[in-house]
């Protein structure tokens, strides 16, 4: 096990929160502490507070369509349990929320994405959630990949508000053009790159048949199908364990044989616009570009896959954030209303439904049909097998050799067992200096 942190914040969250549905812009608003006799409670299922309770909502300012779709879940909290709910809106929501936790004063529920979240659960920071909750909540309608990403000896600390996951995104068109269709692309891994390979060959010039960023949090559910995982069980780094070196090699040569491609490399800033300028034939990216697709480039008509299969294992990454308690919050009785109210089946629908993102809660992915859902369906069958984007308290340090050393092997110029040699002492390096 991982032995105690020197800081609790010695961890950046990095990227990881461009991989979740929401945008790390707003304005910050203040809160005030209510009925000191809740500050000793447990988050538990007790009734509301005859006298009205002011909890405090910590998140990240999403565009338009989430702001309006979280508004239309919270209007009707007060008549069901006497809250009043201030949001307080973070304009950088890392900086700022952790120095409100380590002050004392953060918001009394908040998001809390699984990449940071062992962080946050072993520095003492997250209430834990008691059995009542789980029960009136209904635990065990929420995927349960979705919260093992909250959950550490068999307590949970927070209850998933909704998930993004990563798939095969195509251009229907362009594969056409060139005589192929989505049934051509290999279910496994193995196969991509004969076919890619055929495929490049036929392209037009300036045309990639397969665009990926290099980087782990897009790779690292295949990685691990090697039965290796990046990190040990006492936080250093795996990168240079043979098995993750020889799916390492297998990756960066789809690059350096010129089978896939960067954005950059394509002129673009990232895979949504690669494929929605069709510079790209297949991409690897999140749900999150249905919306950019459909609203960006209204004529592509594109197609979703599940993942590919590697090493005869299903495997995709799935980004989600839950909705947490503050362990020094003074309203922990209206704080578990807040969040047992906020992913309810019926508020949940409406926050998926209006804010564009995959429902954490089974019940509510079939109310809402999203199996019939041609694009939708192939995201939504992966979250059954998918890793969280997440792997203990050292991943913003794993994550970032591995992006530091993985394009080498891209280019040829290291071949992967020398560059994660390199990724794993330098990061090792770094977490030997944290953890003591």
């Amino acid at each position: 096990m991982l032995k105690r942190l020197k800081s609790i914040f010695a961890f950046s969250m990095t990227a990881a929160l461009l991989f979740t549905s929401c945008n790390n812009t707003g304005t910050s608003s203040n809160t005030t502490a209510e009925d000191s006799a809740a500050a000793n409670a447990t988050v538990a299922n007790t009734p509301a507070s005859s006298q009205k309770q002011t909890v405090t909502l910590g998140i990240w300012q999403g565009n338009d369509q989430e702001q309006a779709a979280l508004d239309s879940v919270l209007k009707n909290i007060d008549e069901k349990y006497n809250i009043t709910v201030e949001k307080k809106i973070y304009t950088d929501y890392e900086t700022q929320l952790k120095a409100d936790i380590a002050g004392g004063v953060a918001p009394d529920v908040f998001y809390v994405d699984a990449f940071i979240a062992p962080e946050l659960i072993k520095s003492e920071v997250l209430e834990p959630i008691q059995d009542e909750i789980k029960n009136k909540a209904n635990v065990s309608d929420f995927y349960s990949n979705l919260t093992s990403a909250f959950s550490f000896d068999s307590k949970l600390y927070g209850l998933p508000k909704d998930y993004s996951a990563l798939a095969v995104f195509y251009d229907e068109t362009l594969l056409k053009s060139v005589g192929f269709t989505s049934q051509d692309i290999p279910k496994a891994l193995e196969d991509w790159p004969a076919f890619l390979k055929n495929l490049q060959e036929k392209l037009p010039e300036g045309v990639t048949a397969l665009s990926v960023n290099q980087e782990l949090a897009r790779l690292m559910s295949i990685i691990q199908t090697s039965g290796s995982n990046v990190y040990k069980e006492d936080g250093t780094c795996n990168l240079d364990d043979a098995n993750i070196i020889k799916s390492v090699q297998f990756l960066g040569d789809l690059y350096k044989e010129n089978y896939a491609k960067t954005p950059s490399e394509l002129g673009n800033s990232w895979v949504g616009d690669s494929l929605g300028t069709e510079k790209a034939a297949i991409v690897i990216e999140g749900n999150w570009m249905i919306g950019h697709l459909n609203n960006n480039f209204p004529n592509v008509k594109y197609g979703t896959l599940e993942m590919p299969t590697y090493n005869g294992k299903n495997s995709t990454l799935t980004f989600t954030v839950a909705y947490s308690v503050f362990s020094k919050s003074k309203n922990k009785e209206a704080a578990a209303n807040l969040i047992m109210y906020l992913t309810d089946a019926e508020n949940m629908k409406t926050w998926c439904s209006g804010a564009g993102v995959l429902p954490s809660r089974e019940s509510v992915a079939k109310d809402m049909t999203l199996e019939n859902d041609p694009i939708q369906a192939n995201i939504i069958n992966g979250v059954k097998y998918s890793i969280p984007w997440q792997s203990g308290v050292t991943l913003s340090i794993i994550n970032r050799e591995f992006n530091n050393w993985f394009p080498k092997v891209c280019t040829g110029e290291m071949t992967a067992e020398d560059a994660m040699k390199e990724a794993a002492k330098t990061a090792n390096g770094d977490i030997e200096n944290l953890i003591k």
